[in-house]
């Protein structure tokens, strides 16, 4: 019988996972030693596409013969199009496990496999993070300033990307000067802990209409 190749290695859509595929059924699968949750780096290695290695602390866990569940904790460092690879002479076809039962001969006709590499896949339909910004509808000519505050969550378990920006319905108004104020200051201690900026009446014109729009991503670039 010939041992099991990489079908497809896949990102779940909530990011905080990923699901490899095996062609049929793996003889580890059904062994003490991979019974439970294992450290992934014991089976597969991960690298980029330069080759440089890929130092991620996740835990694998056979769901059943030809799945594995890779489950990321606190260094989360893998990304889509990132590569896993086996080592040669690593697993069987499942039915190895019980071969001891018929004969030797039997157990010696079963194939280890040669060196299997897989590139990871974005998921299919990744979870789209969601946004609400919060400030005042109207701003007093005599205020110092105004606070936005925003909210985010549904990162797929690692940071967000942001980027801001402001529409006016005054033509004169400097909103890429406003838009690239606000970009600087959500890089800030402040919005990263409390999530809110302030923006200086210096940044604004009285008796215009703003409108401020928060753009999110996160790593599978939902």
């Amino acid at each position: 019988p010939l041992p099991p190749t990489i079908a497809s290695a896949m990102f779940e859509n909530t990011g905080v996972a990923m699901t490899i595929t095996l062609s049929g059924g793996c003889d580890l699968a059904l062994t003490e030693e991979y019974a439970g949750f294992f450290d992934c780096n014991k089976l597969f290695s991960f690298y980029k596409q330069n080759g440089k290695a890929v130092d991620d602390d996740a835990q694998c866990l056979f769901v059943d013969t030809r799945t594995i569940r890779l489950t990321f904790f606190t260094k989360r460092t893998l990304t889509p199009n990132n590569y896993l690879s086996v080592s040669a002479n690593t697993w069987r076809d499942e039915s190895y496990a019980g071969c001891s039962s018929i004969s030797e001969e039997f157990c010696s006709s079963f194939e280890q496999n040669g060196f299997l590499t897989f590139q990871i896949k974005n998921a299919k339909k990744p979870k789209k993070p969601k946004v609400k910004l919060s400030g005042p509808n109207l701003v007093s000519s005599c205020e110092p300033s105004v606070d936005i505050e925003a909210s985010s969550s549904g990162s797929a378990g690692r940071g967000f990307g942001s980027s801001w920006t402001v529409s006016s319905t005054k033509i004169e108004d400097d909103v890429a000067s406003l838009a690239s104020y606000m970009n600087a200051q959500s890089l800030g201690a402040r919005f990263k802990e409390e999530g809110i900026i302030t923006i200086p009446s210096s940044q604004y014109l009285t008796n215009s209409e703003y409108t401020i729009t928060q753009q999110v991503t996160h790593f599978l670039a939902a």
